[in-house]
């Protein structure tokens, strides 16, 4: 079986430049490549996790027409009641945000 003649041919790409800066973009590409990916996950983690909530803590951190930014923040000031409601041992949370579509 006949391959036809053994040519040799030069590559004449040039390779990627190696100097700092070009090297630090790439880096600081990748970091925010990582940072994005994360944000994503853990967002869709606490929309996950707001499925299963009580009641009382789904409606002061419901999703639509919220930004994430927002919700994140209320988590934040998220507390555990010291106190336990009476008819449960479950502790009551409070949070600092007012429902949703409220305004106040």
């Amino acid at each position: 079986m006949w391959r036809g003649p053994a040519v040799t041919v030069r590559a004449a790409a040039v390779p990627k430049a190696r100097d700092a800066r070009v090297e630090a973009i790439r880096a600081l590409h990748a970091a925010r490549a990582g940072a994005v990916k994360a944000r994503t996950a853990t967002l869709s983690q606490l929309k996950a996790m707001l499925v299963t909530a009580p009641a009382e803590l789904r409606e002061q951190l419901s999703w639509p027409g919220r930004a994430a930014g927002s919700i994140v923040a209320a988590c934040l000031r998220l507390r555990s009641g010291a106190d336990t409601d009476a008819s449960s041992s479950q502790p009551r949370w409070r949070c600092a945000v007012s429902p949703a579509g409220t305004g106040t």
